[in-house]
């Protein structure tokens, strides 16, 4: 049996009830110390008369009051602090042998605590579109499992930790205290650095800043019109919310405002530029099957989903979802996050990250091509040719089986009128208009000038006849 579970419980059947639970669980042993530390420290204030508190007064702050478990020694305490997330407030930093607080600077009670083991990755940035030097500090924790009961089939849920977000300030000293320090460390000129060592020094965390030789923004500014070297961040969209995205070595951080968040490099299957303008273009991450974000749930962050081709190995059977069986065309669901509205010369820049990263570019790839138009399908196998055709036969039919009689005015038709046959002769002149008789007048008298003529050789032909009867009688 474990020695510090002896120490701690008294009670036989509880002490060995817990045993059990770390025999079949061994990674619920922090948890549990935790809990035994945390309810040993509430005992002991409890039956003390005065609480184990020091005091410590500066010539910057009010009376400074840090009570600690007695479990927890107070390593260092950075004294009002800019948090934009858990929440916009001034917190003291506490940073104990075993865990992070966020003290409120004037109850002097822990509102936050964070487990320093559970830090996965933190990050130091400068602060986007600041005037004057800011640097912003981000703290982002594992995913934790729910711990399945026994047979379950379902997958384990995963909890993503909120990230810690809070602000160094250049303009603004930074105040540290330390236990058994006559004087306070005060912090002036590049203060974000020698936070960055407290943090590695004192809370054993590795940061991580934004290198220049991975990523350098290749924007050209435009007042200047050369490009701006120093800038380490892209200004993008993650839908309507604008925020900016750092490349760093250990991924890819989109902050400052809820949600931040950092998306390990090696969670990154693959990446896709697409919507490309004059001016702009989209960049998509597509997430590892099973990967997840750190400092905020997918729930939160707006993501989209893409299919992949998934092959069965019973290729017969039809997909059926309460059986669970799969045919070769299923699709299988991927989670893909997307930026948008990034400025057209940021490509360069994130271009050369990717490669440096070594992240598959599916921008070309045949399966993020835009599908060609389909024709419209009519029928289970016919073309528009044989529609075509058959819509010709059946016209022909159609005229076929009719009788069709073009001409509904013979004299043969049982229907047969000749007033219909007078009106088509008359069709011509009756129908003109009054406006239309003028445009006649010239053709009316040529034809009289042609029947004159006509008559004149007519009388010559008589006359000529004539002529030749007489010299016969003679």
């Amino acid at each position: 049996m474990t020695a510090w579970l002896e120490e701690s419980i008294d009670e036989p059947g509880l002490r060995q009830a817990l045993q059990d639970v770390l025999t079949k669980y061994p990674s619920t042993i922090n948890t549990i110390k935790g809990l035994i530390d945390h309810y040993t420290a509430k005992l002991a204030l409890v039956e003390q008369a005065e609480p184990d508190s020091k005091k410590r007064k500066t010539n910057h702050h009010n009376t400074l009051e840090i009570t600690a478990p007695p479990t927890h020694t107070i390593i260092a305490s950075i004294i009002d602090v800019s948090f934009n997330i858990p929440a916009r407030k001034k917190f003291n930093i506490v940073i104990t042998n075993f865990n992070l607080q966020l003290v409120n600077s004037k109850t002097q009670i822990p509102e936050y605590e964070y487990l320093l083991d559970d830090v996965e990755i933190a990050s130091c940035t400068p602060t986007p579109d600041k005037a004057q030097k800011n640097y912003t500090i981000a703290l982002f924790f594992k995913n934790k499992a729910h711990q399945k009961e026994e047979g379950e089939n379902t997958p384990a849920a995963i909890t993503a930790t909120e990230s810690v977000v809070f602000n160094i300030q250049d303009k603004a000293d930074l105040v540290v205290t330390r236990p058994g320090h006559q004087t306070d460390q005060i912090l002036g000129q590049d203060k974000h650095l020698a936070l960055i060592e407290i943090l590695q020094k004192d809370a054993r965390l590795s940061v991580t800043q934004p290198s220049g030789q991975l990523f350098t923004s290749t924007v050209t500014s435009p007042t200047t019109g050369k490009r701006e070297h120093d800038r380490l961040y892209v200004n993008v969209f993650l839908r309507s919310k604008q925020g900016s995205l750092f490349f760093l070595p250990e991924g890819v951080l989109y902050g400052f405002k809820k949600p931040t968040f950092i998306i390990p490099v090696k969670s990154i299957s693959s990446i896709v530029v697409s919507t490309i303008t004059q001016h702009t273009f989209d960049l998509s991450l597509i997430l590892k099957k099973g990967a997840n974000v750190l400092g905020a749930p997918l729930s939160s962050i707006s993501t989209t989903s893409t299919s992949s081709s998934s092959s069965s190995s019973n290729s017969n059977s039809n997909s059926n979802p309460s059986s669970g069986v799969k045919n070769k065309d299923e699709k299988e669901q991927t989670t893909t996050i997307e930026f948008s509205m990034i400025e057209r010369s940021e490509y360069d820049g994130i271009d050369e990250y990717i490669k440096r990263s070594k992240i598959h570019d599916k921008s070309m790839s045949e399966e993020t091509k835009a599908p060609e138009p389909k024709q419209k399908a009519v029928g289970s196998k016919e073309n528009s040719a044989t529609i075509a055709e058959k819509d010709i036969q059946n016209n022909n039919k159609t005229i076929s089986s009719n009788n069709y009689d073009d001409d509904d005015d013979d004299e043969e038709d049982e229907d047969y009128d000749p007033s219909n046959y007078e009106k088509d002769l008359n069709y011509g002149s009756d129908s003109r208009s009054e406006g239309d008789s003028d445009d006649f007048s010239e053709d009316d008298d040529i034809e009289d000038e042609i029947e004159d003529q006509d008559q004149a050789q007519d009388q010559d032909q008589d006359g000529n006849n004539s002529g030749d009867q007489l010299e016969d009688s003679d």
